[in-house]
Order: C-alpha cells, then sequence, then structure tokens
C-alpha cells in the first residue's frame, strides 16, 4: 500500500435474507470454509496493509464486539450504532468522530474479497476521484444497483434496484467496495438514515461528481443469502477466490458475438433482432462458475457503414447483458470494433472507416482485454464461427475452436473446457 490509509467494514446490518441463520448470529460471523465472514475480510483488509480499520455494528452488536475482543487485531475499532443509520450515515458518523485518512476504502460486512487493494487505489488517486467504485457484472441484475460509465470509466448514470419491469440495463453492478474521499462525503447530509446505493450515489452521479468506476476481474462475492453462502464456501475450497489476480492469471474464452452467442442474421440492427442461442446461458453460466473470464469480441462494421448508431449497439448490448443476467450468466466486458476499411457505402460515418488495428482478424479487442484484466494466455481460447475470428486468435498467439454450423454451445463448450485444463494451474 503506498500510503497510509484506513478502512471501514460495515457490519451493522439485520441479515434479513439470511433470516432462519441470523436469528441468533448476525451475518458477518456466519462462517465460509470455518471462518466467520468477517475475518475473511479482516485478514484481506491486513494481507492488503490497511493501517487502521473501523467495524461498524449495529445488529447484535455484542456478539460481534466479543468476538474482536477474542480475536485481539491490533488493526481493528468496533464502533456501535445508536440507532440504524444507512451504509452512508454510518460512513459519516465515524467520519465525523475519528480522523480518517483520505481518502478511506469502504467495504460492506457481507463480501468475501482477495483483491489487490493498491492497484485500485491508484487508479482512484490517477482519475483524481471523489469516489471510486468496484464495478463488475453480477450473477442477480435483478436485485443489484447497476450502472453506466463513459469510455473513460466515469459513472454517469446509476440505476438502482429495484428495475423497472421490461426494462434492460447492463449488467454491471455496484460491489459494494469503494474509495472514498472527505469531499464526497460533503454530499452525505447527515441527521438521518441514508444509504449509498440507493440515494449518495445515484445524486452524485446525476450531478456530475467526479465518480469512477473500477474494473478488475478479480474475486469479490456477496454472500448475503444461503445459496451465495454455498456458492462462496465452494469458491474457496476450488481456489476461485484466489484467480485474476497479477500473481495468479485467469484463463479467457473469447467469444464471437454473432453466430455464437446470438444467431447471425446478417446484421443485428436493433435490439429485437438479438436472439440468444439456445443453451448459451448455461454454457457461459458454467464458465463464470469455473472462474473463466468470459469476454465478447465482435466486429460491428454497421456502424461505420451508418446503418446501426453506437446508441443502438449500445441497446443491443444491454439486452444481450441482461438476458444473460436473468439467467445467472455474465460476460466479464464486450469489445467491438466499429470500423469498416472500404469506402462508397450511403450514410457511412468517414471517421470510421480506417484501417484499424482493433477489426478481425487483427488482434487489437484481445489486446485491449489483456491491458484490462490478467489472463493467463496459455490457458485462453478464441470460440468463433469465421476465419476472422481465427485469424484473431493466431495473431494473438492463443488457441482458437471454431464452431461448426448447426452445433450446439454444449458440444464446442466440453471441448474448449479440455482445451483450458491442458495447461497445469
Amino acid at each position: 500500500m503506498p500510503q497510509t490509509i484506513d478502512a471501514i467494514v460495515l457490519a451493522g446490518g439485520k441479515g434479513t435474507r439470511l433470516a432462519e441463520l441470523t436469528r441468533e448470529l448476525p451475518k458477518p460471523l456466519l462462517k465460509v470454509c470455518g471462518k466467520p465472514i468477517l475475518d475473511h475480510i479482516l485478514d484481506w483488509l491486513e494481507a492488503n496493509g490497511i493501517a487502521r480499520i473501523y467495524v461498524s455494528t449495529g445488529y447484535q452488536a455484542e456478539k460481534i464486539h466479543r468476538h474482536l475482543d477474542a480475536t485481539g487485531r491490533k488493526t481493528t475499532l468496533f464502533v456501535q450504532e445508536r440507532e440504524p443509520l444507512g451504509t452512508a450515515g454510518a460512513v459519516l458518523e465515524i467520519a465525523k468522530k475519528h480522523n480518517l485518512s483520505d481518502p478511506f476504502f469502504v467495504i460492506y460486512g457481507d463480501e468475501i474479497s482477495s483483491i489487490e487493494l493498491t492497484p485500485m487505489l491508484e487508479f482512484h488517486n490517477g482519475k483524481k476521484a471523489e469516489a471510486t467504485l468496484l464495478v463488475g457484472p453480477s450473477i442477480h441484475p435483478h436485485d443489484s444497483d447497476l450502472l453506466e460509465l463513459d469510455e473513460g470509466s466515469r459513472i454517469t448514470v446509476i440505476h438502482p434496484k429495484p428495475h423497472e419491469a421490461g426494462k434492460c440495463f447492463h449488467n454491471l453492478s455496484n460491489k459494494a467496495l469503494y474509495v472514498l474521499t472527505k469531499k464526497f462525503l460533503q454530499r452525505v447530509p447527515g441527521g438521518k438514515a441514508i444509504d449509498f446505493g440507493r440515494e449518495v450515489f445515484p445524486s452524485a452521479a446525476s450531478e456530475g461528481a467526479r465518480m469512477f468506476g473500477y474494473q478488475s476481474g478479480e474475486y469479490i462475492f456477496d454472500v448475503g443469502t444461503k445459496e451465495r453462502l454455498a456458492q462462496a464456501e465452494e469458491d474457496l475450497k476450488m481456489g476461485r477466490n484466489r484467480m485474476g489476480s497479477a500473481k495468479r492469471p485467469r484463463p479467457c474464452v473469447f467469444l464471437d458475438r454473432d453466430g455464437v452467442i446470438n444467431f447471425e442474421i446478417n446484421g443485428v440492427l436493433k435490439p429485437e433482432d438479438l436472439k440468444i442461442i439456445e443453451g448459451i446461458p448455461e454454457c457461459i453460466g458454467r464458465l463464470n462458475r469455473e472462474g473463466v473470464l468470459v469476454i465478447v469480441t465482435t466486429n460491428q462494421p454497421y456502424v461505420a457503414k451508418g446503418m446501426l448508431s453506437l446508441k443502438t449497439l449500445d441497446e443491443i448490448h444491454k439486452r444481450l447483458e441482461w438476458e444473460l443476467g436473468m439467467k445467472g450468466a455474465y460476460m466479464d466486458k464486450i469489445y467491438f470494433c466499429p470500423h469498416h476499411p472500404e469506402k462508397g457505402h450511403a450514410g457511412e460515418v468517414p471517421g470510421l472507416k480506417i484501417d484499424c488495428g482493433c477489426r478481425k482478424p487483427k488482434a487489437g479487442m484481445i489486446d485491449s482485454a489483456f491491458s484490462d484484466f490478467h489472463i493467463d494466455g496459455e490457458r485462453s481460447v478464441v470460440v468463433g464461427d469465421s476465419e476472422r475470428d481465427v485469424g484473431m486468435a493466431r495473431a494473438a498467439k492463443i488457441d482458437y475452436y471454431k464452431v461448426e454450423p448447426n452445433s450446439s454451445p454444449g458440444e464446442w463448450l466440453e471441448k474448449v473446457l479440455k482445451r483450458l485444463e491442458r495447461v497445469e494451474t
């Protein structure tokens, strides 16, 4: 950690989604792999060099306090809410009473993570941000706070849960890990219970705050339900929580879009044209559970030709992300090339009619993914249905699998998983 920095763990909630388990024990003391969730969090923060950790307690606070006293942690202080203050209200109360570092981290008390905090802090400082939120796809977007980023990773819109029925959103969720500044806390009104996700962040985004989303592909998991507790148990036993860092890069499956994820119809030009191939959500979900990154790389020349606007393409990708997310699957990122080198199309966009480095069969989109994520190239595969995909894989020097016409997603999935297993982890 390049600077002395504090962290706040918000551990005061009642854990209503785990009511049958939290009647006698507060959620942060529920165990995953034999260790309380709170201890997983504190061990991780200490391993990241956090100098001082404040644990904000509320429900069954005395049990958490006794546990902390018994562990004898020198880095940890606990602060009890006199009445429920909400996530933002609890942080503001601590900031009023203690000389917090500037900036400082905030993590919710039901998140298990192995993220390296120094790169996130460096990203925050580099952006001169008021607030930086860890963001990433969710297996339950319907009950997640979702957001949108511009090309510079600035948060432009936040969609708090619950979401409007019949509407599609990008599956990019607030992962409940933040870097905040004292300046940003000035946006939190005192004297009342108030929540970051539902109130403070949406308001700040609408006001143009310097608030950014940090994507890393590292492990963080909300254990707020019985099913997610079981999933976290499995993840830790399988070592998935340790994958995704510079020390342990993850394998990746690079999927073409048209003809692999959705039916090829000679141009998906509006959201209604997108029809996901049967079996694809299950295949992508399997890759997600195996800890494999899923990244889409797609040529979209219709943008350069003037037949498809970037706004409409964004709506198409919202639909794709939302429909997959509603079936428990997600893509870690979509990269697309809007360029096309040949001129002469009616309505074409001159600035996009270039011989770029990102259009398949060139490797530009894969190069961008390697820059954005920690990817193990030796354990990665391009899955596509054309020679352009094969050419991109060869240019990037990674393995490829060409999908045969009329083959089922399950067929290529099993073969790809076997290829990923060929190299020792």
